[in-house]
């Protein structure tokens, strides 16, 4: 990169860096439009940007071996604006260590307009999340958020998605009627199987005397011998189809559920690491647009339980809402549902909340709902 940026260029970056008013990100872009690029003519990463700033070369200093020595040759900047952008590159890591905490929702929100995942930046002026722009693609038009305001959209957004504690006690008892039904279908036909398994194992053992005694040839022998084998797989197999414990997807939907109806309670219980735990179980992504968020995509299992119909979950605020499910499709779901890392860090987490207890339905503990507002 040195061989190839003229003098003016660094000295312009160092001048421009010095007040402030800049990120890396931004230097690299404005740098580039004036001619500092790769030997590719590529735009410079933030990385290759830091680095020509702590070089001490151009301050007439060279590095061997471990240490500093006085160069011969012309420095291209001076002393005193060298260690002005010094401090401001200490500063800035200083203040991201500090605030990255305060980027909640950086790699979840997502711009409504260019569709990018918005970034973060600490900035004089404040904290803000924005798209972000690079020279290769048109700049997007909208507008610079607040971090504190977007993150306190995401708590009135938790209130708006999580369903009432009496539809998702509903939900519970009706989905906990589909299981025992199918329990009962799934008991009755497994004794079918069964009864066929043996049917079948007995014709099979009857064949190989028959075989023995030499009253089948070889080629009947084969044919029927064949058959019976099929039959035999084929109910095994749907034996092993149909043996699933209900009370596990059960069990499962009371984790899920009482976590649903309690988003907003933990948000505002939780730390910024336990917040972003949630954050991400909960959520795919968030869509922003005008300052606004104006829709979301759920992560699973609470996309089963969240849509825009009351009965099906809260409403929701947004053109394309989650989409709802039926009791049935809610069921099967749960049956074939494999969970998320994320969600099994945030069920590890609740562990630590003694607040935070399996939702009561009425085949297990009557009284009131274990959530304390």
């Amino acid at each position: 990169v040195e061989e190839h940026a003229s003098a003016s260029l660094v000295r312009q970056a160092f001048d421009l860096f010095a007040t402030g008013d800049c990120s890396l990100g931004q230097l690299s872009e404005t740098m580039a439009e004036r001619g500092l690029r790769t030997s590719h003519g590529k735009l410079l990463s933030q990385q290759a940007i830091k680095t020509i700033l702590s070089n001490p070369y151009y301050v007439g200093t060279l590095r061997w071996n471990g240490r500093e020595y006085k160069g011969k040759h012309v420095p291209l900047v001076a002393p005193g604006l060298f260690f002005r952008v010094q401090r401001v590159l200490k500063q800035r890591t200083v203040d991201r260590e500090k605030g990255v905490r305060a980027f909640l929702l950086r790699g979840i929100a997502r711009c409504g307009s260019c569709e990018q995942k918005l970034t973060a930046e600490i900035h004089p002026r404040g904290t803000y999340y924005r798209c972000p722009s690079h020279i290769y693609a048109k700049r997007c038009g909208e507008p610079y958020i607040p971090v504190k305001d977007l993150d306190n959209k995401l708590k009135m957004l938790y209130q708006q998605l999580q369903p009432s504690r009496g539809t998702m006690e509903l939900l519970r008892d009706e989905i906990a009627s589909i299981a025992e039904d199918r329990q009962r279908r799934t008991a009755s036909e497994l004794e079918s199987l069964k009864q066929k398994i043996a049917d079948a194992e007995t014709k099979e053992l009857a064949l190989a005397d028959e075989f023995v005694g030499k009253t089948v040839s070889k080629d009947m022998y084969d044919r029927l011998a064949m058959k019976y084998q099929n039959q035999r797989k084929e109910a095994e197999a749907r034996v092993a189809q149909l043996s699933v414990d209900y009370r596990d997807p059960l069990d499962f939907f009371d984790k899920a559920a009482v976590t649903s109806t309690a988003l907003y309670y933990l948000h505002q219980r939780f730390r910024f690491r336990q917040r972003r735990t949630l954050l991400r179980a909960v959520f795919s992504s968030i869509s922003v647009q005008n300052r606004e968020i104006v829709g979301v995509e759920l992560n699973p299992p609470f996309s089963m339980f969240i849509g825009n119909d009351p009965e099906h979950g809260g409403n929701t605020p947004f053109e394309k809402p989650p989409i709802g499910h039926t009791r049935k499709d809610t069921f099967e779901q749960l049956v074939g549902f494999t969970p998320t890392e994320e969600f099994l860090a945030l069920m590890e987490l609740l562990k630590t909340f003694p607040d935070i207890k399996e939702l009561r339905s009425p085949d297990r503990v009557s009284g009131e709902h274990s959530i304390r507002e």
